[in-house]
């Protein structure tokens, strides 16, 4: 590709957006509700990046479901005690 035709092509990509724009109305722009379901969606999702992350849950470590079962428990559990403690330094 040259770089004409990638110039053409990422204009092309910026019509496109500017048209998708254009074409939302006020009747189909997302509700207040919508807002508030997202907003939700993102606190859930941060306990699952927490576990993910920080809480050692990208693979499983255990053969059998009911030591994994545990393991999710007890880094659930360390979750919960981290925030219970972030929630009362907040309050004092």
């Amino acid at each position: 590709m040259t770089v004409s035709s990638l110039s053409e092509t990422a204009s092309r990509a910026r019509a496109r957006e500017d048209l998708s724009c254009q074409q939302l109305s006020p009747a189909s722009s997302p509700s207040t509700g919508y807002h508030t379901s997202q907003h939700i969606r993102k606190r859930i999702e941060e306990i699952f990046g927490w576990l993910k992350a920080i809480g050692g849950g990208r693979q499983l470590r255990y053969l059998g479901v009911q030591r994994n079962q545990l393991w999710a428990e007890m880094a659930t559990s360390a979750f919960n005690l981290i925030r219970l403690g972030n929630l009362v330094a907040e309050a004092a």
